[in-house]
């Protein structure tokens, strides 16, 4: 690396948050109360915080989390109180929410460090793309980052948000259309009722808490892409097959594979997989949701060719070509482009 870029990678460091929290140093002093923690500010060469307290959390977005005599708030480097200390817990910041405890339940506030909520929640379980996933009487639900009920707590399976996806699962009952009596010895009817068996079916939220998908009775959402688009489901058929879905971030299903077929995701593609009779295919969707090989071969490898960066697609008569992770072909080690 040249010099002047060195001197540019520098310059861009030091104005950095990395660089800001390189700034403040955690201080100890030992006292007949035990040890104490303060900050010391490296740059002025300033104890900015006294060693007063039980515990310093680290420096993240100009603010510390402080523990004294059991309680827990929140500081800034010149120990103006953010929160005040008197919390049973604390949580350190998700992105730009905090999370705080008081007699047993939870409440959230913002990083300027106004509460946005009641205490009233028993947990809080994630904090993905701005919206919070909470447990109240035992039961799952969600809020936005304003701290306003989205989904309200009624499930016992749920997820953290993923892009516009908030996947929870609720109970179902499938009857399996046989109807049974119980009678005692005298033939009094005891019981009577309908044959079936239980089972969950997906739900899914947008961020705004409006259902945009609705699943049937045993199917199973299988993933999420990595860039949060899609989500690609299964459900077991009839005769051991199969119905693979991939659905967009607005709940459409833009691509459906019955019969012995499946989808799952892998690190760069959709992989898509059929069984027409004449032999398993497979082909790729890409992460946007397009066909960009349909499946119409017999193998397609992970990257391990080129040091990582191609894969081999084969044909059922046993040539091939690789394609780098764009999906495109490329000529590689003499082998060339099909047409």
């Amino acid at each position: 690396m040249k010099l002047k870029n060195i001197i540019l990678l520098l310059i861009i460091v030091s104005n950095s948050t990395f660089a800001q929290k390189e700034r403040y140093k955690k201080t100890e002093k030992n006292t007949l109360e035990g040890t104490k923690f303060g900050i010391l500010d490296i740059k002025e060469n300033k104890q900015v915080i006294p060693n007063i307290y039980s515990q310093i959390g680290d420096y993240t977005k100009g603010k510390f989390v402080a523990v004294l005599n059991n309680k827990a708030g929140l500081i800034d480097s010149l120990n103006t109180t953010i929160i005040p200390i008197q919390y049973t817990t604390i949580s350190d910041f998700f992105d730009d929410r905090i999370f705080l405890t008081q007699n047993q339940k939870c409440a959230m506030a913002n990083e300027k460090g106004t509460i946005l909520t009641k205490f009233e929640f028993d947990e809080i379980l994630g904090y993905e793309d701005g919206i919070v996933r909470m447990s109240k009487n035992n039961k799952i639900g969600y809020l936005d980052k304003s701290g306003k009920t989205i989904i309200q707590p009624k499930f016992d399976e749920a997820y953290d948000c993923a892009g516009n996806f908030i996947l929870v699962y609720t109970s179902s009952w499938k009857s399996l259309g046989y109807q049974y009596v119980q009678k005692d010895y005298y033939g009094n009817v005891l019981d009577k009722g309908d044959i079936g068996m239980s089972g969950k079916l997906p739900i899914i939220f947008n961020k705004k808490g409006v259902i945009i998908y609705k699943g049937q009775f045993s199917e199973k959402i299988m993933g999420i892409t990595p860039n949060k688009k899609l989500i690609v489901s299964d459900r077991y058929l009839k005769m051991g097959t199969r119905e693979s879905k991939i659905i967009d971030s607005n709940g459409k299903i833009i691509h459906q594979f019955n019969g012995e077929s499946s989808a799952s995701i892998e690190t760069e593609w959709i992989r898509i997989s059929t069984n027409t009779g004449s032999g398993n295919k497979v082909g790729i969707v890409d992460f946007d949701g397009n066909i960009v090989l349909k499946p119409n071969f017999s193998e397609i490898s992970n990257y391990r060719f080129n040091n990582g960066t191609l894969a081999k697609v084969k044909f059922p008569n046993g040539s091939f070509f690789f394609i780098d992770k764009q999906i495109k072909c490329v000529e590689f080690d003499g082998q060339k482009c099909p047409e």
